[in-house]
């Protein structure tokens, strides 16, 4: 449980939006992050019920994985999450879009890798890793995903590491350290 409340202030202290004013690096702060957009809102209540899925699909997907191997759990996650995303996508009329991004060479440059590393590889990486550890400690581990987003803006956009940022990896690491041994 330290291990765990480590893990999850460190990855909060990366997260959380500045109090002052955005300036270069530092991210927007409370107020301009909460009213940027109309729908800001929604987000957050849209993000917080995605923790909820995740938390649930892990236990679930544990349980699941009891008989069922972890190719074959991937396989049927990805394909329920795909015919979901296709009747959104008809529902809201949006269908036609995905045929022009399935077209077009410049987005699917953006896309296809995004979708390995984060979609594919992530999620049948993650059912392995709940396959073998203690879902809670799984949990846990899938919250730093921000932590590697802020090593991967700093490679891929140039985005400078604020001392926040680096405090929070930090802690997180050590909150993951303490996790693991015990």
């Amino acid at each position: 449980a330290v291990g765990a409340a480590i893990v999850l202030v460190g990855v909060g202290v990366v997260v959380a939006p500045s109090r002052k004013k955005s300036t270069e690096g530092s991210g927007p702060g409370l107020k301009e992050t909460v009213g940027a957009h109309p729908w800001a809102a929604a987000g957050v209540l849209l993000a917080v019920l995605a923790a909820f899925g995740q938390g649930s699909g892990l236990v679930l997907a544990k349980v699941g994985m009891a008989e069922v191997p972890v190719i074959a759990a991937s396989f049927f996650r990805l394909a329920a999450a795909a015919i979901g995303l296709a009747l959104l996508a008809a529902a809201g009329g949006q269908l036609h879009k995905l045929g022009r991004v399935a077209r077009s060479r410049p987005d699917l440059v953006r896309v296809v890798p995004a979708t390995f590393f984060g979609t594919y590889l992530a999620l049948f990486a993650m059912m392995a890793g709940v396959a073998l550890a203690p879902a809670s400690v799984a949990a846990v581990l899938l919250s730093t995903s921000p932590l590697f987003s802020l090593l991967i803006e700093r490679v891929v956009d140039k985005r400078p590491v604020t001392a926040r940022g680096l405090v929070g990896t930090l802690l997180a690491v050590a909150g993951v350290a303490v996790l693991v041994n015990g």
